[in-house]
């Protein structure tokens, strides 16, 4: 699974499989920050920012796109969805560990300005 896989949690209804995607993709330690919510550590941490967005936008979801990276440093441009349609683009950076599992995952809420 990649780790631009977790922004499937965002959209996931069911808690179990929730956990299941930040159980696989992130360190028990995980760093969380974004300009909406955090920064939290652990998974527990995203896992309530996470279920904030749900409670929020019951409709809501988010999925990455134009994902590259090197040496463990990672970064995705992410679209977070209500009722299918787009309202925000953000850009996540992310670290990873030797294993792929993120162990840092800083969000921000738009593009660079080019």
């Amino acid at each position: 699974m990649p780790w631009t896989d977790i922004f499937a949690a965002w959209g996931e209804d069911d808690i179990p499989q929730r956990e299941e995607i930040v159980t696989t993709l992130a360190t028990d330690t995980v760093h969380y920050a974004d300009p909406h919510s955090g920064p939290v550590d652990g998974r527990d941490g995203l896992l309530q920012v996470i279920a904030g967005f749900r409670q929020a936008m019951p409709d809501g979801s988010a999925a990455a796109h134009h994902a590259d990276g090197y040496q463990g440093h990672v970064r995705a441009a992410v679209d977070f969805r209500r009722d299918g349609q787009a309202f925000m683009t953000g850009q996540y950076v992310a670290e990873l560990n030797a294993d792929g599992a993120i162990t840092r995952l800083v969000g921000f809420a738009s593009m660079p300005a080019s």
